[in-house]
């Protein structure tokens, strides 16, 4: 798969998104029970060290690029937290219903004795698409919140993409996200140490093909490869302080 064809579809993945995303106030079935988990994926990102940011250099660009990529699946989250805060029935599992652009949206949220659990299905059109009780997203979290991912299956057949994190007892976190269109698979890792500094990589179809080390400072360091792993380049980039 060509790098450029995968950046477009996840950008039209995203875009679909925001289409069918909820954002109107309306209102959602009756009743009342213990306040539910709320999804906490939604604010685990990862911080690019400005030094880092501000480099001109096109190769740390590239990673901030692929960094605000992997972070902007954190803003799915919003799809867990439904316009009220009324459950359908006392849970769990807690189940609400509301009307968006056309659609009838249906959260489930649910927990057993490791994990809480966040469930969204639609039914309805939407630019002439038709969907019957659509597994739109599916996501999941610890019960301390120390680890979690979510799953979008994008409609008309443009693949899946994962997004898991997770922070390890010294304060390590590492997020992966990983696109698939059935034929081909994109991964992008993330490293993040307490002190700001981190690692990235980027593998197509299991090869490496991009790889980008920084330090605290965002001093960085970078390597590239073909689809046949083979060595394309390497080089550094000195952190940028404005």
């Amino acid at each position: 798969m060509k790098l450029s064809r995968w950046i477009f579809m996840l950008l039209a993945i995203l875009a679909m998104t925001v289409a069918t995303g909820c954002s109107e106030k309306s209102s959602t079935n009756g009743g009342t029970s213990s306040d539910p988990p709320e999804f906490g994926g939604s604010g685990t990102t990862v911080t690019v060290p400005p030094g880092m940011a501000n480099s001109s250099d096109p190769n740390a660009a590239m990673a901030s690029a692929y960094i605000g990529m992997a972070n902007g699946i954190a803003g799915h989250g919003g799809m867990f937290t439904p316009p009220t805060r009324a459950a359908a029935t006392d849970g769990p599992p807690w189940e609400y219903s509301w009307s968006q652009g056309g659609l009838t949206v249906t959260l489930i949220i649910d927990e057993t004795d490791t994990m809480y659990t966040w469930d969204v299905y639609i039914d309805g059109t939407v630019d002439q698409e038709v969907f019957d009780n659509y597994h739109f997203y599916s996501a999941w979290s610890l019960l301390d919140e120390s680890c979690g991912g979510l799953t979008f299956f994008a409609y008309d057949g443009q693949g899946t993409i994962e997004w898991e994190w997770c922070t390890d007892v010294l304060g390590v976190y590492t997020m992966t996200m990983t696109y698939s269109d059935g034929a081909d698979t994109v991964v992008i890792d993330i490293t993040v140490n307490q002190d700001g500094s981190g690692e990235i990589t980027l593998a197509v179809n299991s090869v490496t093909i991009f790889q980008v080390i920084w330090d605290a400072l965002g001093n960085g360091e970078w390597w590239t490869w073909d689809d046949g792993g083979t060595p394309t380049g390497n080089g550094t980039w000195d952190a940028v302080v404005n």
